[in-house]
């Protein structure tokens, strides 16, 4: 008796057995979904034992980071006078309480060294100790703007937008915290610590207007955009697969089925992502878009020749074995064709590329096996009455 035979026999003629079968290695897989967690900084695009990431961890353990965000302050009438001045000032002191920070420097706390006679002098180009009159700024507007290293690096050359920057703790082997530099913490006391973006928003006023920018800026941006992709494009690739298969099949169970294959396949991929130890990144968070459309196909596959031959009159188990048998070879095949595919990106030098053709290559094999073990047996078990399927495949 060949495999084939035998698999289909035990779908078939004890589908509670194979049911099991299937949700036990749902079940196995899904629970790593627990380890998997978001990582959308550099780290995630090199492979620990990466020379380059080796190279660089050395570096910050020697010399601290560099991994810093940029303010930008910008105001039409100028940053030289007493209202912007004072912003500048006052938002300085405030970044300082910002998590995870450990330097911030601006026009407000730069070191202005110049002589007097004889006297050699230091002070913060806006001190924050005395009244900032406008002789007082015209005087510093001067003095920054003819600066040797002020121009273009923290006040542009028309003296209308001031730049800050804030530098954060180095993650040492780890990857930083940028969700909560910029969108706060929360202490174990339970109280609220603002981020940079609240901080941002509570200074606006006038015609100032306030822009973030740099590393911890740009690597959060990148796990927003996927959350977004996951919240948006992944719902509506549900929703017009599910409209599609009610066109097509015209009846709930040819939508509800293959919605069983499809979370299955989905959940155990991401599960086993999380057992590989793999985090959710740019690359990993488009899996689900990917397994929609190859577990979708393997369950039409089916349910065509399922339907097809309950509507000739062929009762649950005879409709399920002939669909089995006759979609055996041609799904297996292209399933692990697809796999294949997929597995030789694995090899990729870029780690993401590698995480993902994983999680889709073994996702792939898992809507194969979820069809048949788990979609196989429902299709002997729950009551299916004949409808008005189209007959053409």
């Amino acid at each position: 008796m060949s495999l084939q035979k035998r698999i289909v026999d035990l779908i078939v003629e004890k589908p509670l057995v194979s049911l099991l079968l299937g949700l036990a290695v749902f079940f196995t897989c899904a629970f790593g979904a627990k380890t998997l967690t978001p990582d959308f900084s550099y780290r995630v695009w090199f492979n620990e034992g990466d020379p380059l990431i080796v190279e660089f961890d050395t570096f910050e353990r020697r010399f601290g980071n560099d991994d810093r965000a940029v303010v930008i302050i910008h105001s039409p009438s100028g940053i030289f006078d007493a209202e912007s001045a004072n912003l500048l000032v006052k938002m300085t002191e405030k970044a300082w309480l910002l998590p995870d920070t450990i330097r911030v420097d601006s026009l407000a706390n730069f070191n202005w060294v110049h002589a007097e006679g004889d006297d050699l002098i230091v002070e913060p180009m806006l001190p924050d100790d005395i009244k900032l009159t406008d002789a007082i700024l015209a005087k510093r507007k001067k003095v920054a703007l003819s600066h040797d290293t002020l121009p273009d690096y923290m006040v542009s050359r028309d003296g209308t937008a001031a730049l800050m920057y804030i530098t954060i703790k180095p993650a040492l082997g780890g990857s930083p915290d940028y969700e909560g530099f910029l969108e706060g913490t929360t202490n174990a006391d339970g109280k609220k610590r603002p981020g940079l973006r609240a901080l941002a928003a509570e200074m606006t006023q006038g015609d100032h207007q306030i822009m973030i920018t740099g590393g911890p800026a740009i690597n959060h941006s990148f796990k927003e955009a996927a959350e977004a992709d996951i919240q948006t494009i992944f719902p509506i690739v549900f929703g017009l697969t599910l409209l599609f298969l009610l066109i097509m099949f015209r009846r709930i169970s040819g939508v509800l089925f293959p919605i069983v294959v499809i979370l299955t396949s989905v959940a155990g991929a991401m599960g086993i992502g999380g057992w590989l130890g793999y985090s959710i990144n740019n690359m990993t968070s488009i899996v689900p878009q990917i397994l929609v459309a190859i577990a979708v196909a393997d369950a039409v596959h089916i349910l065509v020749s399922y339907f097809r031959a309950i509507k000739k009159g062929a009762n649950r188990k005879t409709s399920a074995r002939y669909t089995l048998e006759k979609n055996y070879v041609p799904t297996l095949l292209t399933s692990a064709s697809t796999a294949i595919g997929f597995f030789s990106f694995s090899q990729a030098a870029i780690a993401p590329i590698g995480q993902l053709g994983m999680m889709a290559g073994i996702g792939t094999l898992l809507a194969w096996y979820f069809t048949y073990f788990v979609l196989g047996p429902l299709l002997v078990v729950l009551p299916v009455k004949a409808g008005t399927a189209d007959e053409t495949s």
